[in-house]
């Protein structure tokens, strides 16, 4: 009895502390602000295809005769050097960005938070074999060491996707390392030592939960740095490639006509901005919430 007592304690606790959580993150006028965004973001991912005007367009359509079109009620965003609508491929580039930004997070995050999870709960010669290498890779920035492996892979947006997933995943290591060493030291991983859990299940079903906040705002926030890393190997020309309507490509194809159809560049360019800007939003948003003093504060 004093056991079911104790679970139906804890669960009304995490009950509560979750109605805490919503209220601190729905009274912030930026967290609405930034869910709104990244919400309108992924519907436009969804449903690219019914919303374009001009579907032929994203791909490799050539209409030499409207090259360089300036916005209208016709071409909303212009067209570009071989006549194609911006803004279908500007629309359709959102479904581009946000998968590459899902998958990269995604990648970095599975391996990242499990090794973390083994460095920062066990120890010993484990935590520093993974952290030393975790060092070195963050040694380099992570930028300059994804513009070397798609070198040496090859130009492209699945090699750019790979290259970004090999340099994202050490900040997870780091993060959720410093956050274990914390929790393991807890009373109810004492406890389920002291009741003979299995080393893995404490790991997976107690600890790894306790560690989920700075996973998330981490992730939130890497959504945006993804997406913009990904365009800039686009722009640069080793990320994804013509005709692939991707924000980077799109934007390093226009920057040569700049001066006679600024649309080109700009319209991406805006793109990025608004995408980068409501997930660092939301993951500013999710900090505050999630953060027991800042939270405090908040409903102060």
């Amino acid at each position: 009895m004093s056991d079911l007592r104790g679970m139906k304690t804890i669960k009304g606790r995490s009950a509560t502390e979750t109605r805490r959580v919503m209220r601190v993150f729905l009274r912030n006028p930026l967290s609405i602000l930034g869910m709104s965004m990244v919400i309108a973001f992924f519907v436009l991912a969804a449903f690219a295809p019914l919303l374009v005007p001009y579907p032929e367009d994203v791909s490799g359509a050539i209409h030499m005769k409207q090259r360089h079109l300036p916005p209208s009620s016709e071409h909303w965003f212009g067209t570009d050097e071989v006549g194609r609508d911006l803004f279908s491929r500007v629309i359709y580039g959102t479904r581009i960005s946000l998968e590459i930004g899902l998958i990269v997070v995604a990648v970095g995050a599975g391996i990242g938070v499990p090794l973390g999870l083994v460095a920062g709960f066990f120890g010993g010669w484990t935590e520093q074999v993974i952290m030393r290498i975790t060092d070195i890779f963050l040694a380099v920035p992570g930028i300059l060491l994804a513009i070397a492996i798609v070198a040496a892979l090859g130009p492209g947006m699945t090699n750019a996707m790979v290259a970004l997933s090999i340099v994202w995943w050490p900040g997870y290591v780091r993060i959720v390392h410093g956050k274990v060493k914390t929790v393991r030291e807890e009373a109810y991983v004492e406890a389920g030592r002291a009741l003979g859990l299995n080393s893995m299940r404490i790991l997976f079903r107690h600890v790894l939960p306790n560690c989920m906040s700075p996973i998330l705002v981490k992730a939130s926030m890497d959504m945006g740095m993804a997406i913009l890393s990904a365009a800039g190997l686009g722009f640069i020309g080793i990320g994804a490639q013509p005709p692939i309507p991707e924000w980077g490509a799109i934007i390093s194809e226009g920057r040569r006509y700049f001066s006679v159809a600024w649309w080109h560049s700009t319209f991406p360019g805006l793109a990025i901005w608004f995408t980068v800007l409501g997930f660092n939003f939301l993951g500013d948003a999710l900090r505050d919430a999630l953060d027991p003093k800042m939270r405090m504060q908040a409903l102060s």
